[in-house]
């Protein structure tokens, strides 16, 4: 497997990073969505949709949430999430399913870094006296696991894939329509009122030693295929070997034999996209700058 792998030397805040990314494709096009665009860098990840009739395209509602954010730096995270989710909400086609993403950013503004998540993409922060701290809503992946256990039922009892997925659509459903409401899950969807759900935090920006952003296809490496033991241990091991390898290791785990029942979850392969930014030092990676 080749990946679209890109990295860069780049002047985000006040201090110089490398940054590296990679988003590939799962089972279907990519609905998946990254922008490095200092002084905000983020990730979104466009829910595949359930209904054909959708009110935008999935990927294209991840990639509008980015530039949205992008253009109201400036404001507070959960300001910008709540100006960006009512712009792209006035360009929705109207009486249709309602498409949805969720979204991790970075915005270097000032002295500080500030991250954001909303919905179930992954932030993994090391500061340069090796703390570790995670932002994460598990909200979203608890509902997705439940789904994915009933799935596990149908394939043990020798159903193909395709038919256990069909039989749990209604279940599937029922989550979907059941978002952005108290006592569920949040999203980026068409409720301005969900900025209010997302996690943030901020740190002095001289402290940071290392950010992973990533979608919950990558995180999948510790939610699910269990390659990592920890978020921490997945940002460890994409400093030490870059994104690439991750990647390779969850597909080849993902694409195993009987790995759906190894590994509970709704997909065979979902979309993969990180960005890892890094301070940098003297020894630099051995990507050059741009897209290989």
């Amino acid at each position: 497997m080749t990946l679209p792998f890109c990295a860069e030397d780049i002047r985000w805040g006040r201090n110089r990073y490398r940054v590296e990314w990679v988003t590939v494709a799962g089972n279907h096009e990519n609905e998946d969505a990254l922008l490095v665009a200092p002084p905000l860098i983020g990730v979104a990840d466009g829910a595949t949709p359930l209904e054909h009739d959708r009110d935008m395209d999935a990927g294209v509602l991840a990639r509008l949430a980015l530039q949205e954010l992008r253009a109201n730096v400036g404001s507070a995270p959960k300001e910008m999430l709540r100006r960006a989710i009512y712009a792209t909400s006035r360009l929705r086609l109207p009486g249709k399913a309602v498409a949805s993403c969720t979204v991790a950013f970075a915005v270097a503004d000032g002295a500080d870094v500030t991250v954001t998540v909303l919905g179930d993409c992954l932030a993994t922060i090391r500061t340069k006296d090796g703390r570790v701290q995670v932002v994460q809503d598990e909200r979203l992946e608890a509902r997705d696991a439940k789904a994915a256990a009933e799935l596990l039922v149908r394939l043990r009892s020798g159903k193909a894939y395709e038919d256990a997925r069909r039989e749990i659509e209604p279940m599937l459903r029922k989550h979907r329509a059941e978002m952005n409401r108290e006592g569920t899950y949040w999203t980026f969807a068409d409720n301005p009122a969900s900025a209010e759900h997302a996690f943030t935090t901020s740190l002095d920006q001289r402290e940071l030693d290392a950010l992973l952003l990533c979608t919950d296809g990558f995180a999948a490496l510790v939610n699910q295929v269990r390659l990592a033991s920890s978020p921490q241990e997945l940002l460890d091991w994409a400093m030490s070997e870059g994104l690439g390898a991750p990647v390779h290791a969850l597909r080849k785990a993902e694409l195993a034999p009987r790995s759906m029942e190894r590994f509970p979850r709704l997909s065979i392969t979902d979309d993969v996209t990180a960005i890892l930014v890094s301070a940098v030092r003297s020894v630099q990676s051995s990507w050059a700058n741009g897209c290989h």
